[in-house]
């Protein structure tokens, strides 16, 4: 907000509680992606060979692990095959 104004461009939106959410812009993606009718998001990772390792999560938690982070194993960062 700039003098009580929204930026030129920013859209503010209101959640079903209330909630403005223009100020956290994961929270209008996760609600932009809502309105489109999606309902899960993955969040992926590559391991060491290039092999997708991912978490879904539901729309409803996507805002809330954009701002705190979602824990993936970090295993697959340092871990190779051939040390098993």
């Amino acid at each position: 907000m700039i003098g009580g104004m929204a930026a030129a461009g920013k859209r503010d939106r209101v959640t079903e509680g209330g909630m403005m959410t223009g100020s956290d812009p994961g929270a209008v993606a996760a609600q932009n992606l809502k309105e489109r009718g999606v309902k899960l998001v993955r969040f992926e990772l590559p391991d060491m060979h290039g092999v997708s390792r991912s978490k879904v999560i539901p729309i409803d938690h996507v805002a809330a692990y954009g701002r705190t982070g979602l824990n993936m194993y970090g295993g697959v960062l340092a871990l190779d095959t051939a040390s098993l």
